[in-house]
């Protein structure tokens, strides 16, 4: 999987997807990949679809026990965290200062 898109990661509680549709080669390759998403999605999600994909190695498809070419379909979802971490440095780092 390609790394999650970073302006996602900022977000708290955001929450996305789509339909990714590629045609597997008889050697098992994803290629020619079409990403279907929702109107106002984030570009940067339809290119961590694609790259995500691009890295996948399927079994292909057989006919009379020969690899042909066929194609995969898969929905995805991401989400990010309703909440993120407490910064926990922080207080110490004021404690330090406030005591010169």
């Amino acid at each position: 999987m390609a790394s999650c898109p970073r302006e996602l990661l900022r977000t708290p509680g955001w929450e996305g997807g789509g339909l990714a549709t590629c045609l597997v080669s008889p050697e098992g390759l994803c290629h020619k990949i079409d990403v279907q998403m929702l109107p106002g999605m984030p570009e940067s999600v339809r290119r961590f679809a694609k790259a995500s994909f691009e890295g996948w190695v399927f079994d292909a498809q057989r006919v009379n026990d020969r690899p042909v070419e066929g194609q995969v379909s898969m929905r995805f979802s991401l989400h990010t965290r309703k909440l993120f971490a407490k910064n926990f440095r922080v207080p110490a780092f004021e404690r330090t200062t406030r005591n010169r």
